[in-house]
């Protein structure tokens, strides 16, 4: 609310008590004639005043959160290019693998093709060279137990333990996990 520093209502209480009379100035009939739209006038400026007064603080606020809103979205405009130069990084290095798989994929198809093979043979020869590694470890430990089976069996203290105890002739349980496990 607005204060009266120029006392409006005092004017009008007075224009209103003023007797109409003769006014011998010339200045104070066209006071008399004219105080009361300048008075109105002045009422009305006032009150476009404390409008705009109220308009001003509204844009004052709104400013103010488009200034918060703006410096979100450049945060945000920010954020997101960084991800993007990293999303653009990743995808260059995953096309640069990918060719390099494409390119180890056609030499391997390649160099099988100059071997005169498909790759599926070759993975057939691969797990064939596997099952007869593992074929000549098994005949390896079935001879070292055979080994030991057969010097037991041919021993000359068979039968006898140091100390002139006698023992059984079959080799030992330990000596058989032994060399199966490889270590005779």
């Amino acid at each position: 609310m607005t204060t009266d520093p120029i006392g409006i209502e005092e004017a009008r209480r007075l224009l209103d008590e003023a007797l109409p009379g003769p006014w011998n100035l010339e200045l104070t009939m066209w006071m008399r004639d004219n105080l009361p739209a300048l008075l109105d006038r002045i009422e009305s400026l006032e009150v476009d005043l404390e409008r705009a007064h109220l308009a001003r603080a509204e844009a004052q606020n709104r400013a103010s959160d488009l200034r918060k809103a703006a410096d979100g979205w450049a945060s945000h405009a920010e954020q997101t290019a960084s991800a993007l130069f990293e999303a653009r990084a990743t995808n260059t290095r995953l096309n640069r693998r990918c060719q390099q798989a494409e390119k180890a994929a056609r030499d391997n198809i390649d160099a099988c093709k100059r071997a005169g093979m498909s790759f599926g043979r070759s993975l057939a020869n691969y797990a064939a060279l596997l099952y007869r590694e593992d074929l000549e470890r098994a005949q390896a430990t079935i001879a070292r137990v055979q080994a030991l089976v057969d010097e037991a069996e041919q021993s000359p203290s068979r039968g006898v333990q140091f100390g002139g105890t006698p023992f059984p002739a079959s080799v030992g349980t330990d000596q058989l996990r032994a060399a199966m496990d490889g270590d005779q």
